[in-house]
């Protein structure tokens, strides 16, 4: 997350549970504090750092997915065959043979002959349900969801969702990147678009972890000199307005997640050039390919067209960059969160620039509420536990380094801050564990920037804000919490309860049933065994108790045992809150289980740290292993 010529090695290094237990001093209670206009996050508080998308969607009448599409919706025009295929879909086995990629069809579906395409296998299956909800929500009816396989198929048709067969003969499970199977997708992307312009159609692909937040089409109709518009990877904003991005200044990659081409010869000869060139290479990326080749006899003088328009492709065609503000990018939506910065309205985000996977990318649109959830995902059996986390003011102003040249010592404030967040929650977990409760985790603060790469606090071509509040996957391994995604299985009987966790949004998001906050229960840490800590029992009509700081498992059943009707319990601190696991094998399955956590974030090599430092640098130092890989020697312990 660091680097300077100034500093010896900095490295990223994947993390151990360093959630340490804070029994050795107390902090007064949280209070609100404003650094560099950002106010971190409670989860009883509802002012934000700057407008969320959905007060920005419903201030402008749309825009945001709210709930109200339960089950079966269709939307565009079908023939009556197809139409009676759907109405028996829930009879009789789907024939992929009814569900072609046609002319016919897809000039039925489309508004104004431009249509949005993505494509997904049975794996995606809930972003393609994402990703139509979203439209649908804007009022959008062109679009067409690929099937990949016939599970996906069936569903789709099920769900009576626009949708064409593939039958791609590829993995119903994650692509994985970087994989065989994930390049091979990406020359079915290839194909759709070759389709579809074929067709006569003005295509805008946009990838299945796309949200729409804005009907895109009156936009691509501004352009009509533009053969190709392509979203970027640039991560600075060179225009104010709505209109595109500036040539070459926004020289960065073109991204392919969200592209619109027209049906123009010279698109088709592009489009055919860079099919050729992933057939005769099946290991090439795909994206890599395409910024290859529109980039031939592209100049990078000063560009004066009027639209911003440039010559690419051998000057055969006509391109733009869309505004990175607006087509954003995972690091210019939920981490720049740039659209609101600049007071505008985006159209899609685009989920890249994000880690722990397929999870990571979910838990960034549910934090973001952009993401469709199903009912009993807000009403758990067994309730929630939420809680406040506790950050001085003096943590927060000095976890972010001051300059861009930074060595290790600009680093130790990121460390404090992250490593206190860390401490509370582990204690979080251990208390959900002894509740079999689910935790909601309250919006996290980071000094650094995360990235794959060695950096000066933000990631090279961005600028913004530090310290910020960072998504979970800065912090935290989702690929190791969430349940079915971790690269092994991890057994109750050997690593103790699964944990499930909500995003910091949970509480505020439209369709979280009135219960859950109607039943809230507050519980207050007191700093010693006071005379209002003495009666622990929750006597089962209480709004608010307080307990005593330190109790173990045990005692925390004891005292919420009549806390069954209290759908969420809600800590104003967890400081302090959690003693230990009475039984100690309780205490070694959790450890193994929590090991696992935390996620890549910055470290160095023991005998880098200067002498100064090692007097607390075992909260991070690394230690040299006989491949030359990187592990953590930060232990916890009770």
């Amino acid at each position: 997350m660091a680097v300077s010529s100034r500093s010896a090695v900095v490295c990223l290094v994947p993390a151990t549970f360093v959630l340490l237990f804070a029994a050795a001093f107390l902090v007064r209670p949280l209070w609100w504090r404003t650094v560099s206009g950002f106010r971190p996050i409670g989860i009883t508080r509802r002012d934000q750092i700057f407008e969320t998308t959905a007060q920005a969607s419903s201030s402008q009448g749309g825009g945001r997915y709210n709930g109200s599409f339960q089950g079966e919706f269709h939307v565009g025009e079908h023939n009556e065959t197809e139409t009676n295929n759907e109405n028996t879909a829930n009879e009789e086995e789907i024939n992929p043979a009814d569900y072609p990629l046609s002319i016919e069809r897809m000039r039925s579906i489309a508004t104004d002959n431009y249509i949005i395409v993505t494509w997904a296998n049975f794996h995606y299956l809930d972003f393609a349900v994402n990703w139509v909800v979203h439209l649908v929500a804007n009022n959008i009816s062109a679009f067409a969801v690929g099937a990949m396989d016939g599970e996906i198929l069936e569903s789709l048709v099920q769900r009576r969702i626009n949708t064409f067969s593939m039958e791609s003969n590829l993995t119903i499970s994650d692509f994985g990147w970087g994989s065989t199977a994930f390049h091979a997708m990406g020359r079915q992307k290839v194909d759709l678009i070759y389709a579809f312009t074929k067709m006569g159609m003005n295509v805008i692909i946009a990838d299945v972890d796309c949200v729409w937040l804005r009907n895109p089409i009156d936009y691509f109709k501004k352009y009509q000199r533009a053969d190709i518009l392509a979203s970027s990877d640039h991560l600075a904003s060179t225009m104010k307005d709505e209109g595109l991005e500036d040539w070459p200044r926004a020289s960065s990659q073109a991204n392919i997640g969200v592209l619109m081409m027209r049906p123009k010869e010279a698109v088709l000869a592009l489009v055919e050039e860079w099919l050729a060139v992933l057939t005769e290479n099946d290991q090439l990326w795909d994206q890599n390919a395409f910024n290859e080749i529109f980039r031939k006899g592209v100049g990078y003088e000063r560009n004066e067209d009027p639209d911003r328009l440039f010559s690419a492709y051998g000057d055969k065609l006509m391109m733009g960059i869309l505004p990175v503000a607006l087509f954003c990018s995972g690091h210019t939506f939920f981490v720049q969160r740039m659209p609101y910065t600049l007071g505008l309205e985006p159209y899609v985000v685009h989920a890249t620039y994000q880690f722990s996977g397929t999870p990571g990318k979910k838990h960034r649109m549910r934090e973001s509420l952009l993401w469709n959830d199903e009912p009993e995902y807000f009403d758990t059996p067994n309730g929630f536990i939420a809680f406040d986390f506790d950050i001085p003011d003096d943590m927060l102003k000095s976890s972010a380094p001051e300059g861009s040249n930074i060595d290790i010592s600009d680093v130790q404030g990121h460390f404090a801050l992250i490593n206190h967040q860390l401490r509370q929650l582990r204690d979080a977990f251990a208390i959900a564990t002894a509740l079999d409760r689910t935790l909601i985790i309250p919006q996290v603060w980071c000094g650094l920037d995360r990235w794959w790469s060695p950096h000066s606090g933000r990631i090279p071509g961005s600028n913004f804000e530090l310290p910020f509040p960072c998504p979970l996957d800065h912090l935290l391994d989702l690929e190791s919490i969430v349940k079915g995604h971790f690269s092994r299985e991890m057994p109750e009987d050997e690593f103790g309860p699964y944990i499930d966790i909500r995003e910091s949004s949970f509480l505020r998001n439209p369709r979280l049933p009135e219960s859950v906050n109607a039943t809230r229960l507050v519980v207050e840490v007191c700093e010693d065994e006071d005379q209002a800590c003495k009666k622990r029992g929750h006597s089962g009509g209480d709004t608010s108790i307080s307990i005593p700081p330190g109790l173990n498992d045990q005692q925390l059943r004891e005292t919420f045992e009549s806390a069954e009707q209290n759908k969420l319990i809600y800590f104003s601190s967890m400081l302090n809150t959690f003693g230990n696991f009475s039984d100690a094998s309780d205490f070694e399955k959790f450890q193994k289980r929590t090991k696992f956590y935390t996620s890549i974030w910055c470290c160095t090599h023991e005998d880098n740290v200067p002498d100064q430092f090692k007097a607390h640098s075992a909260l991070f130092k690394c230690k040299k292993i006989p491949d030359s890989r990187l592990h953590s020697a930060m232990k916890a312990t009770y």
